[in-house]
């Protein structure tokens, strides 16, 4: 029998402290839509599902302080932008809502940017376009296996 394959990601779950602030800072951000909110039976706040453009899987903000404070200064996710003038874009949109980024830099195979919400979890954005540059042997940077 062959091995069984999956077909893709369907649910993205941030562990956060403040929900409802983590649900601010993706809907300014990242124009994220609440579309499922779910109770514990106690009445208390389990999750919220959210809609992101641009991702084909929900995001699901979950309230567990501490595994939150677990993920601090972590690059828990990469998203994908086409190319290095969407991701300028990007800065700009960042600049605008006064949230601190490291700016434009050489990913392995493409650029990025990367910044922090208020978790401290650290977001990536990266492009899909090759910047070209062969970055391998460099401190910190892949080189290609097999």
């Amino acid at each position: 029998m062959s091995r069984p394959t999956i077909t893709g990601i369907t649910l993205f779950k941030v562990p956060v402290s403040d929900v409802r602030r983590a649900l601010a800072f993706w809907e300014q951000v990242y124009g994220a839509h609440l579309t499922l909110e779910f109770n514990n039976p106690d009445g208390s706040l389990h999750c919220l599902y959210l809609d992101v453009p641009g991702l084909e899987c929900q995001v699901a903000l979950e309230p567990s302080p501490s595994h939150a404070a677990c993920l601090t200064g972590f690059n828990l996710v990469d998203f994908a932008v086409a190319t290095r003038a969407d991701l300028e874009n990007w800065l700009v949109h960042l600049d605008r809502l006064g949230i601190q980024h490291t700016g434009l830099f050489f990913g392995n195979t493409g650029w990025a940017t990367r910044f922090t919400d208020p978790e401290g979890i650290q977001h990536q954005l990266y492009t899909l376009e090759k910047h070209g540059q062969d970055l391998t042997g460099l401190p910190g940077r892949g080189h290609p296996v097999g």
